[in-house]
């Protein structure tokens, strides 16, 4: 309150005591002066009120030169003020007891100057007194009101270590209601025993010889449940102490949880095959696992490397890679730049083959780290490179014309890019009726000799050929089927070639072949099989090829003979028929001129089926409407008619078409007769066109056998028409079906073709 005073004020308050001692002094100077001998007549008698005067004068100068507040001064001043005016009524008594019984005024003046001097120093002693209880009591009622008003729970004990004062969060974290239900118990009732003998034999020690303790215990609460906590105790003078509880449950689980991950990374970072570095934005190790111990041979166990120079390190294990320059060069960059690294690869001098990643991290000073990844890709990196080459063992093997060549080329592969020297193909023969041995390796015939040819009850490798299943033996000794029980062979993989025969591979220790040698060798084994197949197909293309040139040959030597030995004695017949001019004989000779042009037609449908056959000439983009009205003219329809008007757009070769067409049309006059009509439209469904008439129709027992050679119902037809017209369906990938019209007719439907443009509803 004393800062609220103005400057004024406060600045003769802070004086008023050792003013209060020059006037006390003034005052009792003057009362001397009532004596009838002069004042320093008699020293000794002015000698004690003097130095009481000089106290009070000098106390008030000391003061108001320390930190006493103003107020505290003049409260100083009053209580002097009040006890030598109180002393001062009592001196006059004493005064006036001396007088009256004829003392002299010179013991009645020193009593009242010594009564007043001793009263000024009683008020100020008293005065001090009530300032410092005063003081003392503030002081209670601010902890007081602090502890009452503290989050943490506080708590101050007496010298009996009993609780005096308690604030609700104390009491809350012992879950009492009322802080006042532990107010006059002791501390020991919030810890179980364990606690409270460790506290007695440990903690409590502590606290008397340095003054305070800070730790952590357990806690139990009112209700029986523990919490731990966090714990500050302080001494008092009295012997009492000051405690301050915090509640750390929430603390705890979240190290516990933070232990427990930072254990169960450690584990995974540790489990991890993967060499792991990360180092700080100083290049300063800040951990490694045992992994990337390993990968660089590093004796040294991870915990020693923290704090180690990476920067350093990397030029120290440089010579371990076989493009040491590239290595450093591109971990400086990156660490420069803190840019990522996805996958990069590095060969060392050791054959090895090391993947690494890198990524920056940013670290908890907001400063940036770099994280690096190693992993020894040597395995994986084999694997591939041996899988491009086993791919380009099947282009060679894919080129290969021969099943020998195949094999050859299967045995190479075995040796040089699976590294399985003992191997070889057997192959089934038919002559032999059984595997023979067609490739092997040197290797193997040094081992076990020439191999030799599997029969039906010759074991194992014919059981792989029949079942058609790979066979894996780890120890042939322990096979019952075994082809020869003293073969220096232990291991074999038995891989069948589908219909062709089987691929032995073999090795003189048991338990030779890993998961790769398998994976990879059954790989060969699927690559060869399908090469054999290409192989075999190809040897059935050719004989196929070499069967259709003897049979285009044979059917165009047929053709020399239609054209030649049957069309010239036509002609000549033809002409001779010409000559004759008997009248009583037109009837014959209209027979023989029906004969002759029969044979005509004949020879053109033969000549047309052998030398056209299946096969197309040029595609174009054709109206059908055009081709079949053209076909429609070439045809002698006499009285028949057509009814087509049909938008459609297909490509096709167009003379083979309009061929179709008349062909279809002839077929419809000469089974239907001259008044025929004939419709030509695009099918419902847009994928095609069909042909119908109202003529007779296709009994459907004779439906499947309409497009037969030589296949008719009248006799002036050839029997080649509707073969023809199936030929020219199937040369264009077509397809053509026959069942009955609307009118009861015949109807064709041609289907396959994909429509450029249709015009139909």
């Amino acid at each position: 309150m004393a800062e609220d005073v103005p400057t004024s004020d406060r600045d003769w308050r802070r004086w008023s005591l050792a003013g209060f001692g020059f006037v006390l002094f003034v005052f009792l100077f003057v009362i001397s002066t009532a004596k009838p001998e002069s004042v320093f007549a008699n020293p000794v008698d002015s000698t004690y009120p003097l130095i009481l005067v000089l106290g009070v004068t000098g106390a008030g100068i000391t003061a108001a030169q320390q930190e006493y507040a103003p107020a505290e001064i003049w409260s100083l001043t009053r209580w002097a003020g009040v006890v030598t005016a109180i002393f001062g009524g009592l001196s006059l008594w004493g005064v006036f007891l001396v007088l009256r019984a004829g003392g002299s005024t010179t013991i009645a003046v020193n009593i009242v100057t010594a009564v007043i001097a001793t009263g000024a120093g009683i008020g100020i002693v008293l005065g001090e007194y009530d300032r410092r209880r005063r003081q003392e009591s503030t002081r209670a009622e601010l902890v007081e009101t602090a502890v009452k008003n503290a989050m943490d729970g506080v708590a101050i004990l007496n010298a009996d270590e009993e609780y005096i004062i308690v604030n609700q969060a104390h009491a809350d974290l012992y879950r009492y209601d009322d802080p006042d239900a532990m107010v006059g118990e002791t501390w020991r009732m919030c810890y179980e025993s364990a606690t409270v003998d460790k506290f007695e034999d440990e903690v409590l020690p502590t606290l008397a010889e340095a003054g305070v303790w800070r730790g952590e215990a357990e806690g139990i609460r009112a209700d029986g449940t523990t919490f731990p906590q966090e714990l500050s105790l302080t001494t008092l003078n009295d012997g009492g102490m000051v405690c301050v509880v915090r509640d750390i449950s929430n603390r705890v689980e979240r190290e516990q949880e933070l232990k427990s991950t930072t254990n169960l990374l450690s584990t995974l970072v540790e489990s991890i095959p993967a060499g792991i570095l990360a180092e700080d934005n100083d290049r300063r190790m800040l951990f490694t696992n045992q992994a990337f111990c390993d990968l660089f041979d590093i004796e040294a166990s991870p915990e020693e490397l923290v704090g180690s120079d990476c920067e350093a390190a990397a030029n120290r294990f440089k010579d371990l890679f076989v493009d040491s320059e590239r290595f450093i060069e591109r971990t400086n960059q990156s660490v420069a730049k803190q840019t990522s690294i996805e996958r990069e690869e590095f060969d060392l001098v050791d054959g090895r083959t090391l993947e690494r990643r890198a990524v920056p991290v940013e670290l908890d000073s907001d400063e940036m780290g770099y994280l690096w990844v190693y992993n020894d890709v040597t395995e994986r990196t084999q694997y591939e490179r041996r899988l491009n080459a086993l791919h380009e063992t099947t282009r060679k093997l894919m080129t290969a014309t021969s099943p020998e060549a195949i094999a050859t080329h299967t045995i190479d592969a075995a040796n040089d890019i699976l590294e399985l020297p003992l191997n070889g193909i057997h192959l089934y023969d038919d002559v032999e009726g059984g595997l023979v041995p067609v490739a092997w390796s040197s290797e193997t015939e040094d081992v076990v000799g020439k191999p030799p040819t599997f029969t039906p009850s010759d074991g194992a490798a014919w059981e792989t050929f029949e079942s058609g299943e790979s066979r894996i033996f780890d120890d042939v000794t322990d096979a019952e089927e075994v082809y020869n029980p003293n073969t220096p062979i232990r291991s074999e993989l038995h891989l069948p070639l589908g219909e062709h025969g089987v691929f032995l591979v073999g090795e003189t220790t048991p338990d030779a072949f890993d998961q790769t040698d398998v994976t990879l060798a059954k790989l060969l084994a699927t690559n060869v099989e399908t090469a054999l197949d290409r192989a075999a197909d190809e040897r059935e293309l050719r004989e196929r090829e070499r069967e259709l040139r003897q049979q285009n040959e044979q059917l165009e030597e047929f053709a020399s003979v239609l054209s030649h030995d049957l069309r010239n004695p036509l002609n000549v017949a033809q002409g001779r028929t010409e000559f004759l001019d008997v009248d009583d004989q037109e009837e014959h000779l209209a027979a023989i001129r029906r004969a002759h042009d029969r044979m005509e037609t004949l020879i053109e449908d033969v000549l047309t089926l052998a030398r056209q056959g299946q096969t197309v000439g040029e595609t174009t983009v054709i109206p059908i409407q055009r081709t079949l009205t053209r076909a429609w003219s070439h045809v002698d329809t006499g009285t028949a008619s057509i009814d087509a008007a049909i938008d459609l757009e297909i490509e096709a070769d167009e003379s083979r078409l309009q061929q179709l067409f008349e062909n279809l049309f002839r077929n419809a006059i000469e089974h239907g007769g001259d008044n025929v009509t004939v419709r030509v439209d695009t099918l419902a469904d847009g994928t095609g066109f069909y042909v119908a008439d109202d003529g007779p129709g296709i009994p459907p027992d004779e439906q499947e056998t309409i497009f037969d050679h030589g296949y008719s119902t009248t006799t002036e037809g050839t029997g080649f028409g509707l073969a023809i017209v199936q030929q020219v369906v199937r040369a264009h990938g077509w397809s053509i079906t026959v069942t009955e019209s609307t009118d009861g007719g015949a109807r064709f439907e041609i289907r396959g073709m994909t429509p450029i443009g249709d015009g139909h509803d």
